[in-house]
């Protein structure tokens, strides 16, 4: 696993995506490789691009990340909520935005 991860960015640098939807791409990554990936997508999201200019060279991108490690969500600028609503027997969502409450 932790190849895919090494090989896929260098190859979406190569030929840029506009959009990733990463599925428990920290799974088999230990805390300290999952921080640095969580801070390689952060850097590369489509605003930190923006503010380093590499929007303009194709370099930035928007993501969905599905993770269960807080080491990884708690980098996030927003969370989604998925969970079973017992009364209308459906799945439900909530979000919440987590640039209000960034460290400085």
């Amino acid at each position: 696993m932790k190849f895919v991860v090494l090989f896929t960015f260098p190859f979406f640098s190569y030929r840029p995506s506009p959009f990733f939807i990463l599925d428990e791409v920290d799974a088999a990554l230990d805390n300290l490789n999952v921080a640095k990936v969580a801070k390689f997508i952060r850097s590369k999201s489509c605003q930190a691009a923006r503010d380093n200019q590499d929007a303009e060279d194709g370099n930035g991108f928007q993501s969905i990340v599905i993770s269960l490690k807080d080491s990884f969500y708690d980098k996030a600028e927003a969370l989604v909520g998925v969970y079973r609503d017992t009364e209308r027997s459906c799945s439900s969502t909530m979000s919440f935005d987590l640039r209000n409450y960034q460290e400085s």
